[in-house]
């Protein structure tokens, strides 16, 4: 979610206000208040900010739509950032059901050397993605957290077009890096 600066003195009067919209907008949806209070509320106040600052809205749309809207927006991104998530292959996988009946644990675990080369291979990947230009290294970044190429667009606020863009520059890149492709 965007950040989302301070709000002015009319904008936190008329959120607290109108407060009661988020419980509603809960109570409504049948989401648990503790879960996603957090999540809607900033919605919330995003679409306050939304509604003030466009003076058309206030004569054309009512606020509790608009504020539906930003709710509803808000948390169906975290749905997707937990599915996005759901996509991200393990890398090892711990279960206590590996013990045998003589009491050996975790004989099948990687030794310490593995755990150094998955270090090793995160910082070199770490310095790899600085290479890239800042859009690049956060469609990089999007792409191995699991997330589509529909997805990165919405959360990095950028059309299909550059998106596809900015994946062949990156893929151009990468290739030079690994000496499959010349300097055109």
């Amino acid at each position: 979610m965007a950040r989302l600066e301070p709000l002015s003195a009319q904008e936190r009067d008329f959120a607290a206000e109108h407060h009661n919209i988020v419980y509603k907008f809960l109570h409504v949806n049948k989401f648990s208040i503790e879960d996603f209070y957090d999540i809607a509320v900033l919605g919330y106040l995003q679409g306050v900010r939304a509604y003030l600052s466009r003076e058309k809205s206030k004569a054309n749309i009512p606020f509790t739509v608009v504020a539906w809207g930003y709710m509803r927006a808000a948390v169906q991104q975290y749905f997707n950032k937990q599915d996005a998530a759901k996509r991200i292959p393990p890398e090892l996988i711990l279960s206590l059901d590996i013990m045998d009946e003589d009491k050996v644990f975790f004989d099948h675990i990687y030794e310490d050397q593995y755990m150094e080369n998955v270090a090793i291979e995160q910082q070199v990947l770490e310095t790899t993605v600085k290479a890239f230009p800042q859009m690049q290294q956060a469609i990089i970044w999007c792409k191995l957290d699991g997330m589509s190429n529909r997805e990165i667009c919405k959360e990095l606020g950028i059309l299909d077009g550059k998106f596809y863009r900015e994946m062949n520059k990156i893929k151009a890149t990468t290739e030079r890096l690994i000496g499959r492709r010349k300097d055109k």
